[in-house]
Order: C-alpha cells, then structure tokens, then sequence
C-alpha cells in the first residue's frame, strides 16, 4: 500500500451534531455539511481568521464536484473531492460557533458526534479489503441512529489495526545547519515533511 494519496477521496457529507444527555434533540453545526451552497476557501484562511471565514470549508488541496470517477454524492449533487497534494495527507476545516450551546457544554450536558461518508470502493489510497468494505456498507446503510456509534466503533477499531502510518516528528523549531540536507520542506500548518528530502 502506499502513503500518498493517488487518486482523488470523495467525501459526500460531513455532520457534527450536537445532542444532549437529557433530550434526543440534534443539530448540525456545520454550514453546507453536503457542499452544495458555498466556495471553498483555504485551511489557512480558515484557522487564522476565524472570524471571517466562520461556517465556510477551508481546504488544502481539494474542490467541490459532482458524480467523479465512479463516486456519485450520498444527498445533493455535490461533494469534496479531496486531491493529491504530493505529501502524506490533505485536510479540511470549518470553524463552528457553538456560543448558543455553552451552558449546555460547560454543564457537561452536550456530547458532539462527527461523521463523514466515504466510498469504500474509490478511496485515494487503493486500499481493498473485504472486511473494510463490507464494513464501509454497513455503516452506510445503517438507518438505525441506536446502532450508529457501535458500527463506528468497528470500523474504528479495523482502521487503528490497519493503520501503517505515523508521524516521525512534530516540532514548531526544527533547525538543519548541514548543506548537504535537500528536499526538506514544511505543509501549510507547518509539519515537517520529509517526503522529497535527502543527503547528498
């Protein structure tokens, strides 16, 4: 398997809800949780002024699609086509204003609950399993909001069996004073990356 991204991930929808211990109430906080009514902007827009950007999509490398390489939206027309940027991964943010909800949060009366919709079949790596797609289906039909978290559990736990990848450094001052040291390079929120780099 490799650790880049090949091919392009489409995400259909995203949802962040907020529920309460005490009311089976919901809300999604996220604007354009589908990505049918807004541009995107980019990740370094998003999480230096949050202000400006609050409720829009900041990306580092990816665009809004339509039906894409055998990959068609769950709900709407669109979705994020997340692309190869040449390093290890990519992302996307939204800032979200929960300001409403803070007694609720403060009191421990809140739990927030993320998920996203991803095509088993296309994902960006080639990974092909059946017991990943068999999963991915399951969690994709699912109907039922009370086996939810239990059918995220498995995919999680299969995911963190799985997994072949993991960051050798995280530092905010990392200092080379060789010449000889090529290739080094840092992403958009500032991760050392060593994909390209080399002694000679």
């Amino acid at each position: 398997m490799t650790t880049r991204m090949k091919q392009t991930l489409g995400c259909m929808s995203l949802g962040l809800a907020l529920a309460t211990f005490t009311s089976s109430a919901r809300a999604n906080l996220l604007v354009d949780p589908g990505f049918e009514a807004n541009p995107l902007t980019t990740a370094s827009n998003v999480l230096n002024n949050f202000p400006t950007y609050q409720g829009q999509w900041g990306v580092e490398s990816a665009t809004i699609t339509g039906v894409d390489g055998g990959v068609t939206p769950a709900q709407g027309t669109q979705m994020l086509r997340m692309t190869d940027d040449g390093l290890v991964a990519t992302q996307a943010f939204q800032v979200t204003d929960v300001t409403v909800y803070a007694g609720l949060i403060d009191s421990g009366g809140a739990t927030a609950n993320l998920s996203a919709l991803f095509n088993a079949d296309k994902n960006a790596s080639r990974f092909d399993n059946d017991e990943y797609k068999a999963l991915a289906t399951e969690v994709w039909q699912n109907t039922d909001p009370a086996k939810a978290n239990g059918l995220y559990g498995k995919v999680n736990d299969f995911l963190l069996d799985q997994q072949f990848v993991s960051n050798l450094v995280s530092s905010a001052h990392t200092y080379t004073i060789s010449t000889k040291l090529k290739g080094l390079d840092y992403t958009e929120l500032a991760y050392l990356n060593l994909d390209q780099a080399e002694l000679s």
